[in-house]
């Protein structure tokens, strides 16, 4: 997740259901990036962009032509 969901409650959540939280902290904290694999976050957000890249273009592939008449 991004660093808008850095809270320990939800990081102590994630950890309840058994996975690893990879949040950044914010700037703010006194504690540092550690235990961050910057590899994933990377690779999520490219996957990130991707659907945001799909979802642009779902207009456009999802549009039917309402001017032409069935013939």
């Amino acid at each position: 997740a991004d660093k808008g969901y850095d809270s320990e409650s939800l990081r102590e959540q994630i950890e309840k259901t058994g996975t690893q939280a990879n949040i950044p902290k914010k700037s703010n904290t006194l504690s540092n990036n550690d235990h961050v694999d910057w590899y994933f976050y990377k690779i999520r957000h490219l996957i990130e962009n991707a659907f945001a890249r799909l979802k642009q273009f779902r207009g456009i592939s999802t549009r039917y032509d309402k001017l032409k008449h069935p013939v």
